[in-house]
């Protein structure tokens, strides 16, 4: 009884050394893998590994796979709010290490590094996506209490993923007053349409009435479209 017993402990502690401390499962090669937009200036090796090494995660050469929590580096990793998705795949026979990270894609930005995702998503990033929308808070002329602030973020994020495509494509800017005035700039005409959205409730239909008033002919020079009430719009030439 006593020889199985011993046999299983010897073979479980072999087993644990080649995990923990043999070089037969080291690292040989580790890599960062990017889906989404990026700049030639971005670097994910300085960029990520800067996170892990202050969360005291070090990845190298020679280091053993097993010691490796994946499921900590995801954790570390998906701080930054630039991370849509990550994850760590081991090639335990090819000893290589491989992150996979998808990056947020930006439609909207609200500062120099803050930008909003399609969903609605705040999140930061280093990278210099080039000319998008503009997203102005009252807070950029007048001086608010952060609650404020995070009111009219909020009605933002809730405002920009209940915009089709064509409307991203054509926006110039969102300007958010006050959780009751948001008001979209578009190039649909020219020099530009402003559409009145009121607050950001039914924002679909709102969008569809303003869609319907944009294909009359009779509206071809059309300046503004309020469709705060979008049972009774108001167009102005």
């Amino acid at each position: 009884m006593l020889l199985p017993i011993l046999l299983f402990t010897i073979i479980i502690g072999v087993a644990g050394y080649v995990l923990e401390w043999s070089p037969i499962f080291a690292i040989k090669n580790y890599s960062y893998s990017i889906s989404g937009p990026v700049d030639s200036n971005f670097e994910p090796n300085s960029f990520f590994n800067t996170g892990l090494n202050n969360s005291h995660i070090k990845i190298y050469s020679g280091e053993p796979m097993a010691r490796i929590n994946s499921g900590t580096v995801q954790k570390v990793i998906q701080k930054n709010s630039v991370v849509a998705k990550v994850q760590v795949k081991k090639q335990w026979f090819a000893k290589n290490l491989k992150i996979l990270i998808t990056l947020r894609t930006p439609v909207a930005q609200l500062k120099s590094n803050t930008f909003f995702d399609q969903s609605g998503q705040v999140f930061e990033s280093p990278i210099n996506y080039g000319k998008l929308p503009q997203v102005n808070l009252i807070s950029s002329t007048f001086k608010i209490q952060n609650s404020q602030l995070q009111q009219l973020t909020a009605a933002a994020a809730k405002v920009i993923p209940n915009l089709p495509s064509i409307y991203l494509n054509h926006l110039i800017s969102l300007q958010i007053n006050s959780t009751s005035q948001i008001e979209l700039k578009t190039n649909f005409k020219k020099p530009f349409l402003l559409i009145t959205l009121g607050d950001s409730s039914d924002i679909p239909l709102k969008i569809q009435v303003s869609s319907k008033l944009l294909s009359l002919k009779e509206n071809a020079h059309l300046s503004r479209i309020d469709v705060t009430n979008p049972l009774s719009p108001i167009v102005q030439n």
